[in-house]
């Protein structure tokens, strides 16, 4: 989030420990083909065993949060989305520290 307000850039978040076969922004691949179309604000992967069938439509209801594409510098509301969302996050936290005595 404060790498998308301080640069203005579009950010792609990855846990460390993704490893990609190819480039998974060449032209031709999803998700690179799907950020560059410029009409997503948020692209992220569905938490799946396999690949899924090519009629699949994801349900938008989670995902993965190990990796994904926020697209801040054009839409100032994924910011805004993303502070409430990193705000529960330390809401839980705090929470679950309580609650088990940390």
């Amino acid at each position: 989030l404060s790498i998308m307000r301080l640069s203005g850039v579009d950010v792609v978040f990855s846990d460390a420990d993704n490893m990609f076969h190819r480039d998974p922004f060449a032209q031709g691949v999803s998700l690179g083909d799907l950020i560059r179309s410029q009409k997503y604000d948020y692209v992220y992967q569905e938490e799946l065993q396999k690949r899924p069938d090519p009629s699949h439509v994801a349900p938008g209801d989670g995902g993965n949060t190990g990796f994904w594409y926020a697209a801040g510098s054009r839409k100032p509301h994924i910011q805004t989305f993303l502070a409430a969302a990193l705000a529960e996050v330390d809401r839980v936290q705090a929470s679950n520290d309580r609650h088990i005595g940390a």
